[in-house]
């Protein structure tokens, strides 16, 4: 099965939902992570504190504000 997506990069609006398709992966690959910091404070004991800090800083490193509109 193939797929064609179609953007007008004229359209700001499509060029967002052009970016969100495109960094998909990204943000599976992000909640992957969040969910294993959370994995290792439940098995491993990690101080919760530092699974935060963990988190809040996989979090900083996006720009929200260019997904949404």
């Amino acid at each position: 099965m193939k797929a064609t997506l179609t953007f007008d990069f004229e359209d700001p609006e499509q060029i967002i939902e052009h970016l969100r398709c495109v960094k998909a992966l990204d943000f599976v690959i992000m909640l992957n992570d969040i969910k294993n910091h959370l994995r290792r404070h439940y098995k491993y004991d990690v101080p919760a504190e530092e699974i935060l800090n963990n988190i809040q800083e996989e979090l900083s490193e996006i720009n929200f504000d260019e997904y949404l509109s």
